[in-house]
């Protein structure tokens, strides 16, 4: 029988490989024995079923097990992102109340203030590389932020005070979805949600990349827009689109790939 190379070394090192990964997974054998009902969740987010068709060990790993990873003490891109949301989220439900772009510096200001104050960003904010990162964060918000108000005030679609952090499932603003015949829930909250007359639309923000493409909707990886899309009750879908909150630059020819990709999906 021939077998790879990377066969052979296991069998002739079977043993030490074993205990290696016996050791590994200590954590996860105690867990496991602790709480049979690890496994089976009643609830899920939009974003774990994502991380499932990603990579089922590692959903397993952060989802189930609640795994997360080691605090390193700097302001990473996820802090960023965090940070981002906050600052739009507060900003968004007060487009309606100022009377002019020139009053946002303000509010991102205000908003500034409270997430130096919070102690799970001061402890990071320590040197001038992660302060550097940290209002870098708070331009780009100032800068996007003042887009999203022309476009909100030249636009029949509001968001208004609820409109932002919509949430969906348990004490949500709308119900749980019910998959495999009601024995899972899906719940999870939206960036946005704008409405105009009977038709919405669903805004999801993001600060990394951002994947329209078939190949991402059909292997299961990004499928957040289509399931929130169907968490809004009594409206007609008319839209539902990544933002993206990062400088760049895309081709003409890619936005027009992204732009007919989103339409092809949501006719249905």
């Amino acid at each position: 029988i021939e077998m790879g190379s990377a066969t052979a070394f296991y069998e002739l090192n079977k043993d030490i490989c074993e205990k290696i990964v016996n050791y590994s997974n200590k954590d996860v054998v105690i867990r496991l024995d602790n709480d049979k009902n690890l496994l089976v969740s009643k609830v899920v987010s939009p974003t774990s079923i994502e991380e499932f068709y990603a990579c089922p060990y590692k959903f397993f790993i952060s989802r189930p097990l609640k795994v997360k990873m080691r605090e390193e003490g700097v302001f990473n891109a996820l802090n960023v992102g965090n940070v981002m949301h906050e600052i739009f989220s507060s900003v968004i439900r007060r487009l309606d109340e100022i009377s002019g772009e020139e009053e946002i510096p303000t509010l991102v200001e205000q908003e500034r203030q409270k997430i130096i104050e919070n102690p799970v960003y001061a402890k990071l904010l320590n040197d001038s590389k992660t302060e550097y990162d940290f209002n870098e964060a708070v331009k780009e918000s100032h800068f996007y932020l003042t887009k999203m108000y022309r476009l909100h005030k030249n636009s029949l679609f509001k968001s208004g005070g609820g409109g932002t952090e919509v949430s969906f499932g348990k004490c949500g603003d709308y119900p749980e979805i019910p998959l495999i015949g009601g024995k899972v829930n899906l719940s999870g909250k939206i960036d946005r949600v704008d409405t105009y007359g009977d038709y919405f639309r669903v805004i999801d923000y993001k600060t990394g990349k951002a994947d329209a493409s078939n190949k991402g909707l059909y292997s299961g990886t990004k499928l957040q827009l289509y399931l929130y899309a169907l968490a809004i009750k009594n409206k007609k879908l008319a839209g539902a689109y990544y933002m993206p909150i990062k400088s760049g630059f895309k081709k003409p020819s890619e936005i027009r790939r992204i732009v007919k990709t989103l339409v092809c999906h949501l006719k249905f």
